[in-house]
């Protein structure tokens, strides 16, 4: 099994999902620009819109590596995400 691990990366001008290899390679990417939404006055990254994204990375990272889906079975890490507004009003 060749051994991968995915990595989220959650900015003001793109998000980004890789699955790299043990070596450096980029096996898979996708990028998404961000959703913005007003909450309380301010604008943040609608989180709901990421994590649809999300999903469907995965889903579709399931389907194209046989390698990784195996790897899902056994369960996942969630690293600590934080995101900050923009500030804008």
């Amino acid at each position: 099994m060749t051994e991968t691990i995915a990595v989220l990366d959650l900015g003001k001008t793109n998000s980004k999902f890789l699955i790299i290899d043990r070596d450096g390679r980029v096996l898979h990417r996708a990028r998404q620009a961000p959703v913005w939404r007003r909450e309380a006055g301010l604008v943040v990254l609608d989180d709901a819109a990421i994590e649809a994204w999300l999903r469907a990375c995965l889903a579709e990272t399931a389907r194209d590596f046989s390698d990784v889906s195996r790897c899902a079975k056994w369960g996942y890490v969630w690293c600590g995400i934080g995101y900050r507004t923009t500030g804008e009003q």
